[in-house]
């Protein structure tokens, strides 16, 4: 039993430190980086303060992506009730159709 951890933790080590890698470096300090050097600041690339600037950015990003998103939601559901013929209650989030 023990050969076969052995042999998943031979194949899946390396694909988790490239991972960490590719995440930590790539997506984190890069954008951190270039973050800071747009800023003007001359922070070191190895620094935590580009890695905090980096993962600050990508959490902005992500929230600004879901607002987006929740919004163009409303937008086609407001679209889709207004061209059914209804008038849509924007305070209940529903559509309204009157019954001739």
């Amino acid at each position: 039993m023990e050969l076969i951890f052995d042999f998943v933790a031979f194949i899946f080590r390396p694909v988790g430190y490239l991972l960490v890698d590719i995440v930590g470096e790539l997506f984190l300090r890069g954008l951190g980086s270039l973050i800071c050097r747009a800023c003007g600041w001359r922070v070191d690339p190895d620094r935590f303060v580009v890695l905090l600037v980096g993962f600050i950015c990508w959490i902005f990003i992500i929230f600004t992506c879901y607002l987006s998103f929740s919004f163009l939601l409303e937008s086609f559901d407001v679209d889709r009730c207004l061209d059914s013929g209804g008038s849509y209650n924007y305070k209940a989030g529903i559509c309204v159709k009157e019954k001739l």
